[in-house]
């Protein structure tokens, strides 16, 4: 599959994108962008995707959320993991 570059991300692309995709753009997000360039691209991910931030010593919160359809990548901040979930229809309240 191709990836999707920012760039090109559209509200009807987006639904594309893997959790592995969309934790990486927003990983790019955070450090090549300005506040008020990113949310934009933030809104657009925000339709298709579900994110939470929890310690990495929530074991037992991970594993039920995993159970939802969450995938955890671990952040650089070493105590901290970012869950994503596809959502199963857009989000109405983003835009």
């Amino acid at each position: 599959m191709n990836q999707i570059e920012i760039e090109n991300l559209s509200l009807e692309n987006v639904w594309e994108l893997t959790e592995e995709d969309a934790f990486r753009i927003a990983l790019q997000l955070q450090t090549k962008y300005e506040k008020d360039m990113r949310n934009r691209y933030v809104k657009i991910i925000n339709t298709a995707f579900e994110f939470r931030r929890i310690s990495k010593t929530q074991r037992t919160l991970a594993d039920n959320l995993a159970k939802y359809g969450f995938k955890f990548f671990p952040l650089e901040d070493v105590r901290t993991l970012q869950g994503i979930c596809k959502r199963k229809a857009p989000a109405r309240s983003v835009f």
